[in-house]
Parts: structure tokens; C-alpha cells; sequence
């Protein structure tokens, strides 16, 4: 438990090995060890490691929301579940930015392709955090905040722009999810979401793709 408040608080590297390890406490096995023993070697050699953010009082009429979103396809060896992540931030300028909310954890149901898990990924995203943050910072500033959300599958990203998808049909019966709902977000309705670009990004550093294609909400 004192691992996953620290990673609550301010290291989400580690979020989720320490849940995936949890699922595992009523049936600990030597492996399970290994993974532990594995964790608390990294967080050894990582300490110089830390959350950081900043942003300047300049920075309120022109910040604006990133947030990125990613998943694996079945990257867990215990269950059979694909694993959700992302990040959100508000970006002033300078390079200035500050964490808000992050997230790993499994989805629903079992992914059978990258697309679905991606999709799958997105939609909790702007569900859980873009759209609510966005909404909350809009009536602070009493301006609308623009939200660029960074995702790294071309298939997702045609699927959300058609709002439809016949390779991925049974996705709102078996993952809680409508296509038809973030195409509405992303592309339909006024002051949530207008432009989708897929051009080349400089990703930052805390993540590991560097070509990221941003679906922009305003």
C-alpha cells in the first residue's frame, strides 16, 4: 500500500505493477516475488526520478490541455486483458506544463487487435479526464480551453473520424464503447472538437512513442 500511494501521488511509472501485483495477493506465487523484488530494484536505482511540473501566471490566457493516450494488447501475463494509459497536462508556454491526471489500468473486456485496445484507451481518456478538465478550466478563464489529445494509431484515428467501424462493430456490446460518441466529440460538436491532423510530433520525454498524431479538441 505504501507503493501504490507513492505512485498515486507522484510516480505513475509504477502504477501499474503495483495493481497488477495486487491482483495477485490471494494467490502469491515465487513469480509474484521476482516482480516485487524487481519493483523495489528499479525504484533503487531511480530515485533522482520525480514528478515535476511548473507553470507562470503569464500562462493563464494561453494554456491550453495535452493529453496522450496509449495501451498494450494484452500485455499482462495473468489475465488476458489489454491495459489503458494516459497522461494529461496543461501546457503554458516555454516549454512550461503541469501533470493534472494519469491512469493504467485494465480494460473491461479482452482486446482482440491494437485498434480496439487503442480505441478502447482513447474513449476513457476524454470520458474520465479530458472532457471534464477542459469543461473546468473553460469556466475558470471564462474562455474556451483548447485540448489536444495525442494518439499513435492511424486505424483509431480513421475509425473515430468515420464514427464507425465494421471491423470493430461489437465494440459497444463487449467494451462500453461508442465510436459514435467520440467522432461526435472529436469532429461534430461545436466548441468540443473541430480538427484532426496526423502529422509527425515531438512527444515529450515521458513517453516512448515520438510520433504521436494529435486529435485537437476546441
Amino acid at each position: 500500500m505504501k507503493l501504490l500511494y507513492a505512485a498515486r501521488c507522484a510516480y505513475p511509472l509504477i502504477n501499474k505493477p503495483i495493481t497488477s501485483l495486487a491482483s495477485q495477493i490471494c494467490r502469491w506465487s515465487v513469480e509474484a516475488d521476482r516482480r516485487l523484488h524487481r519493483i523495489y530494484e528499479f525504484l533503487s536505482n531511480s530515485l533522482d526520478t520525480v514528478l515535476t511540473g511548473s507553470l507562470s501566471v503569464a500562462d493563464w490566457e494561453i494554456c491550453k490541455i495535452r493529453a496522450y493516450a496509449d495501451s498494450d494488447l494484452g500485455g499482462d501475463i495473468w489475465t488476458t486483458k489489454s491495459t489503458t494509459g494516459y497522461w494529461v497536462e496543461i501546457q503554458g508556454a516555454d516549454g512550461r506544463s503541469f501533470p493534472l491526471a494519469w491512469a493504467a489500468r485494465f480494460q473491461g473486456s479482452t482486446s482482440t487487435h491494437t485498434c480496439e485496445s487503442e480505441t478502447v484507451s482513447l474513449c476513457d481518456a476524454i470520458k474520465r479526464e479530458v472532457l471534464p478538465i477542459q469543461k473546468l478550466f473553460s469556466a475558470l478563464s471564462c474562455r474556451e480551453i483548447d485540448a489536444d489529445i495525442f494518439e499513435d494509431n492511424n486505424a483509431c484515428i480513421t475509425s473515430v473520424s468515420k464514427g464507425y467501424s465494421p471491423a470493430m462493430r461489437y465494440i459497444g456490446r463487449t467494451q462500453r464503447v461508442s465510436l459514435g460518441f467520440l467522432h461526435d466529440v472529436c469532429y461534430v460538436e461545436p466548441g468540443a472538437g473541430l480538427d484532426v491532423t496526423r502529422v509527425q510530433n515531438i512527444v515529450p520525454e515521458n513517453l516512448e512513442e515520438n510520433d504521436a498524431k494529435p486529435i485537437t479538441l476546441r
